[in-house]
């Protein structure tokens, strides 16, 4: 018997995750991303501080994404 593929489940398990591990994960980037881009127009403002803040947060994200 063939089980029907979940349009909310497909996408999750596909990258090894369930549906809450990959809501889970898609918020915790959200908000990594948020806080990068409001840290980067702080940073545009004043380019003395917050140095690193945004690079080192994408990178950090990158290892997220590429870990399973």
């Amino acid at each position: 018997m063939m089980k029907m593929s979940n349009i909310f489940t497909r996408h999750p398990n596909d990258n090894g995750l369930t549906y809450v591990g990959h809501l889970k994960r898609a918020m915790k980037v959200s908000v990594l991303l948020l806080v990068a881009a409001l840290v980067a127009i702080v940073h545009a403002f004043f380019p003395f501080i917050l140095k690193k803040f945004t690079g080192e947060t994408v990178d950090s994200i990158s290892e997220l994404l590429h870990t399973r």
